[in-house]
């Protein structure tokens, strides 16, 4: 088990670091301080030794404002909401509309384009860890109260990758925090992403309008959108060839409701490469999983390792509250007020 700290370079006037944290097994994660971004999960490989199963830009500073949020943690708030607007401990609160007439990602001046502070390294006997901490301003984007934001990145030896988010603030305000992290458990981002087979713990699942916002829940049943038994997303996509929404989102971009499987435990997805030789188990406390399926990450991107990208070579697994939370919950959803500690954990339990 060991931390190692590398030093990239400067970013508005600040240190820009990468840090490895590395188990027994040899799996290999390396975060970067700015976004806090994960850009190397790397699992041991018979025939390559290592393979790293995440989408990676070349060039670090790649990263930054990367449309796509390659990596990054999100916040204030993961997804969208409609027009900006969203009540907060009974006000109104207008918020930057960086999608067109609407919010996303946390607006202009999210946390994903911020160069977090390392507040500490662990080495244990059974985990590695990282600890990360920044800072948004009261107003920024339009969200109440000035909030300090921690990410922990913990790695043991059973192959379990632990984000821990907490947050405070000084200020009623709403927090949906999450990583944007994009799978190919195959290793090889040349396949595509939808050739993963998938399964979720969740029996409904949100429908979204043309501009991507969620507007109901929806049984999955005798939908493209029931992964209750393992399928992959290509033939779930054949299957339904006439379904507007899966057109015009260029394949998945949807939330899912995982309530049942957080409340017992069990892991609100898996994912499987292609052959099923590797997958990935998620267990969170958060209520909805957006699977966003890469249909608009393009094909002009330099990868790491030298391949160019493609729509849908991986796909995002975003544990979250649900998008358009004000709407969609009828306001019934969770302010974090300034004596109070937001928390959320999501968990990647890896078989190889």
């Amino acid at each position: 088990m060991h931390v190692v700290k590398k030093d990239l370079g400067s970013f508005e006037q600040t240190e820009v670091y990468q840090i490895v944290l590395e188990n027994d097994n040899h799996v290999r994660v390396s975060i970067m301080t700015f976004g806090g971004t994960i850009t190397e999960i790397s699992l041991p490989d018979e025939k390559t030794g290592l393979q790293n199963i995440v989408l990676s830009l070349e060039k670090w500073r790649d990263y930054i404002n990367n449309s796509i949020y390659l990596g990054a943690n999100l916040g204030p708030n993961a997804g969208r909401i409609r027009n900006g607007y969203l009540m907060i401990g009974g006000k109104e609160c207008n918020l930057s509309q960086n999608d067109g007439n609407h919010n996303l990602h946390g607006g202009f001046s999210p946390i994903s384009f911020a160069n977090w502070n390392i507040e500490k390294t662990e080495e244990h006997g059974e985990y590695v860890s990282l600890t990360l901490t920044t800072t948004l301003k009261d107003g920024q984007d339009g969200y109440p109260g000035e909030r300090q934001i921690t990410t922990t990145y913990q790695l043991d030896n059973s192959d379990r990758l632990t984000l821990e988010y907490k947050a405070v603030t000084d200020k009623d305000t709403y927090f949906n925090l999450s990583n944007h992290s994009y799978f190919n458990l195959s290793g090889d981002f040349s396949i595509s992403g939808l050739k993963q087979y998938l399964s979720i713990e969740a029996d409904s699942y949100v429908t979204n309008d043309e501009e991507y916002i969620p507007i109901k829940f929806s049984s999955v049943e005798n939908s493209p959108y029931d992964f209750r038994k393992p399928i992959t997303m290509e033939e779930q996509v054949r299957n339904y060839p006439n379904i507007p929404e899966l057109n015009y989102s260029k394949g998945y971009n949807n939330g899912f409701d995982i309530r049942n499987a957080a409340s017992k435990g069990k892991p609100a997805l898996t994912l499987w490469n292609n052959d099923k030789t590797k997958s990935l188990r998620m267990f969170t406390d958060a209520p909805c999983v957006v699977i966003y399926s890469g249909g608009y990450i393009g094909s002009s991107t330099q990868l790491k390792g030298g391949t160019i990208s493609s729509d849908s070579c991986a796909i995002a697994l975003e544990a979250q509250d649900f998008p358009n939370t004000y709407e969609l919950l009828n306001s019934s959803y969770h302010i974090t007020g300034k004596d109070e500690t937001y928390q959320r954990k999501i968990a990647y339990e890896f078989h190889y």
